[in-house]
């Protein structure tokens, strides 16, 4: 039996908790009840808590394992749909390049698209992430930024082999602005409030007019291949905190870093179905084709060029202008160098081995 869908509300969840706490002397949150909302999870759960055993929730997932800074980094290699890690239906890889070396350092997976957004669908109007009050949201975002501190230092170094930033930038500017990015739309989760407007005054009668904002729905996410986990935390915590559920497709050359967040997303308590991790080689039109009329998703957010969303829709879509300053370079090397991407590196327009982004115009 489900403790929700059997009609339980905020006040028994609370209850719950208190009467747990007397008879049991067991300290639960109200998120471990969301976390387990069937009666013989939320029994084991108690019996493990009692135990003084840790309730992170169980992940298995097929992996990528490297030794690199002096540290052992683990990065997940399948797409993340609907709280676990899993392979595609059509069962395709692709490789990942390491840019100062352009070796293959792992595989990934061309995601299911359609499953996907149905997940994030059932989870955003019959989950249990729409049955979390705001300030619960807050304290999942605020546990996910201080994941993603304790790991700091691998988030840094898989950034540095995913996108080639250098170390010491990736460890205190990207992966430091994303974790402050996350405990600030913390805060936000419960003060996204309307507006109160007196719209008349006459006597006896003062008559005033409430506005409120809800979520918008299922967001999906396409982010380009620079600053990986800051371009998806700017997009991704804004999201979520408002109470939407997230689809992601990071970039097809930088995906591993959105694996390595998807894994401690999981870790942090997250309900299935809230947020969806995908990479793939496929074209942006890809992803925006398999789902049918009427469209679930409510928005896109996309950190590409107006070629991307060319395409007339009703929906929203704020995109982001990197058409100026173009730069051509004559293919003056031979195939399969390095020596292509340093010349790139060198005019600015690359983030790989240790570059930034920028325009070549003045």
């Amino acid at each position: 039996m489900n403790f929700f869908d059997a009609g339980a509300t905020s006040a028994d969840m609370t209850r719950l908790v208190e009467e747990v706490r007397a008879v049991c002397g067991v300290e639960l949150q109200n998120n471990e009840i969301f976390m387990n909302p069937q009666f013989g999870d939320f029994l084991i759960a108690v019996v493990r808590k009692y135990r003084g055993e840790d309730l992170e929730r169980e992940l298995q997932f097929e992996k990528f394992e490297s030794e690199c800074n002096g540290m052992k980094i683990t990065v997940p290699i399948q797409m993340y749909i609907n709280g676990k890690f899993c392979e595609s239906k059509s069962a395709r890889r692709m490789e990942t390049i390491d840019p100062s070396n352009e070796k293959p350092i792992c595989t990934g997976n061309a995601g299911d698209v359609d499953f996907a957004v149905r997940c994030a669908e059932e989870a955003f109007y019959h989950g249990e992430w729409s049955r979390i009050s705001a300030r619960e949201r807050g304290q999942l975002l605020y546990r996910l930024a201080n994941l993603m501190d304790q790991h700091r230092a691998e988030l840094a170094t898989i950034e540095s082999i995913d996108s080639g930033a250098v170390y010491t930038l990736a460890l205190k500017t990207h992966i430091g602005m994303s974790i402050d990015v996350w405990r600030y739309f913390a805060g936000w989760c419960d003060k996204i409030q309307g507006k109160t407007i007196p719209i008349s005054e006459s006597r006896p009668n003062f008559n005033l007019c409430a506005t409120i904002r809800e979520p918008i729905g299922v967001v999906g996410l396409i982010t380009p291949w620079n600053y990986p986990l800051m371009m998806l935390s700017w997009k991704m915590a804004a999201c979520l905190a408002a109470g939407n559920t997230v689809v992601h497709k990071p970039a097809q050359v930088s995906p591993l870093t959105a694996l390595k967040f998807a894994e401690l997303s999981h870790r942090a308590g997250f309900p299935s179905g809230v947020m969806a991790v995908f990479p793939g080689r496929f074209r942006f039109q890809r992803f925006r084709e398999p789902v049918p009329e009427p469209e679930p998703r409510n928005r896109e957010k996309f950190g590409t060029d107006f070629g991307t969303g060319s395409r007339n829709r009703q929906n929203p879509e704020p995109l982001r202008n990197r058409n100026r300053g173009t730069a051509k370079i004559r293919n003056r090397f031979g195939t399969g160098t390095a020596e292509p991407r340093r010349a790139w590196n060198r005019f600015g327009t690359g983030s790989g081995t240790g570059s930034n982004t920028c325009f070549s115009s003045a």
